[in-house]
């Protein structure tokens, strides 16, 4: 993997065409935040109603004087135990991946252009149709690699169809410049379908 970085001096960034990351980013990047959240809530509002459903049968259990009863609700609470163990196992491995989402953090101060021509998905440098092109690289992408990805973007527009490539940040250094390791080019029709993916931007 090859990492290249955008230089800093002791002056400050002397980027060409260098500019903050925009405000738009980061509502779109709370926004996911937000709905990951969320989701992690109402599973564990749910598997607490779940145990809490266990004690009208253990209070029934305690009441009854059926041996039949006792022991049909005997099995009842063991098989409900066992379930809410799984789903509390369940709850911690989906907060678990959902910490590893959320661990992309993109600096305040971070540039939104890069190498002159190097945007985030809704730099205004992008016209609509390429904001557009970029959203749907980026959407097959996370999909593809199940995780959220920072990275920057540059379109063209050939007779093949347009190429999104896709620039991915490893981290930033204490300047809040991105570092990039790899990256790859999403070739898609106008309509935004994927024609194909070159991994490394290799045709």
């Amino acid at each position: 993997m090859v990492l290249v970085t955008v230089g800093c001096d002791p002056g400050g960034w002397k980027l060409e065409g260098s500019k903050l990351l925009s405000e738009k980013d980061r509502i779109s990047d709370e926004k996911i935040e937000a709905g990951i959240g969320s989701l992690v809530i109402w599973f564990c509002v749910a598997l607490l109603t779940y145990v809490l459903s266990i004690g009208p049968a253990a209070w029934l259990h305690e009441k009854t004087s059926s041996a039949r009863l006792k022991a049909g609700l005997e099995t009842l609470n063991a098989a409900r135990i066992r379930a809410a163990f799984t789903i509390l196992m369940l709850a911690v491995i989906v907060c678990a991946c959902s910490t590893h989402r959320l661990a992309i953090r993109i600096p305040a101060d971070a540039p939104s252009v890069v190498f002159t021509d190097g945007r985030r998905e809704h730099d205004p440098g992008f016209s609509g149709h390429e904001q557009a092109l970029v959203g749907f690289a980026r959407r097959h992408l996370v999909r593809s690699r199940r995780s959220a990805i920072d990275a920057y973007y540059r379109v063209r527009h050939t007779f093949d169809g347009n190429e999104v490539i896709v620039m991915y940040v490893s981290s930033y250094d204490e300047c809040a410049q991105p570092v990039f390791g790899n990256y790859c080019t999403v070739l898609l029709r106008e309509d935004g379908s994927l024609i194909r993916v070159f991994p490394g931007g290799g045709r």
